[in-house]
Order: C-alpha cells, then structure tokens, then sequence
C-alpha cells in the first residue's frame, strides 16, 4: 500500500476560514476528512500536517525521504513565494512531490519558487486539485 504525506503550508490549517471567495468554503478538517476518505477509497496511506514554518516543513520532507514514503502532495501556500530553502530540499530527496494550490497561480500573477522542483503541479479547480495529485502520484506509482 502506497504511502504518502499530504503536507499543508503556510494559512492552510484556515481554509473555510481565510478568504473563501478564492478558496472556498470547505474547512480544513472537512478537507483533511476527505483526504482520509480517498485513500480509503484508492487504497494508499496518507499522513496529514499542517505547519505555517518553512523549517517545519522542510524536515517533514526529509523525514519522508528517510521513512521511505512513496510521494508527497504539498500546498505549501505562502511558502511558495520565497520558499527557495523548501525548493532545494525538494531537489535533494528521493521521494516525488507534487505541488498543489487550488487557485491558479497565473490569474493571481503569483510565481512559485518551490513549483521549479515538483514532479507536477496542479491548480485551479478548488478543492478538487488535492485529488487530482494524489491520482497523479498513484499513477506515477503504477507506471514504475
């Protein structure tokens, strides 16, 4: 069974909360609930975290690359503006990340620093982009 760390950035534990004409309404919990409910569902482990700390995240990354996790769906939310410490631990681990934000990133005028290191990216379509990642790492999984 495949594992893989869903990991949350900066202001994301305030989905529902913080601006919800961009990010919708669905809370964090209800987010987290429905990750849980889709690896039920396809069949892979996930672990949730959430940090607003750049260091925080970056030694979850290497944690995953020494646990043997399979991948990585990462928002990693204002981290990715200057995140270029986050962009280089990216490059230096094994395990493949897949970047997400569920606004597009290109109508905002917004560039990600940590995107350069991803496997893929997805954004744009709401709540729905965090499945559209893990699909794309199950699919990655199958193709090896």
């Amino acid at each position: 069974m495949p594992k893989i760390l869903f990991l949350q950035g900066a202001n994301m534990e305030f989905l529902g909360i913080r601006e919800p004409e961009k990010y919708g309404k669905t809370t964090a919990d209800e987010l987290d609930q429905m990750v849980r409910d889709y690896a039920a569902a396809k069949g892979f482990e996930v672990e949730i975290y959430y940090t607003n700390v750049e260091g925080h995240a970056i030694d979850k990354l290497f944690a995953a690359h020494r646990q043997d996790y399979d991948g990585v769906v990462m928002n990693p939310g204002g981290m990715c503006y200057a995140g270029y410490a986050l962009r280089d631990c990216i490059r230096g681990i094994k395990v493949p990340v897949i970047e997400v934000h569920m606004t597009n990133h290109y109508d905002r005028g917004i560039h990600s620093i940590s995107a350069q290191a991803c496997k893929g990216v997805f954004m744009g379509v709401g709540i729905q982009t965090y499945m559209r990642a893990f699909d794309a790492l199950l699919e990655m999984f199958k193709a090896k």
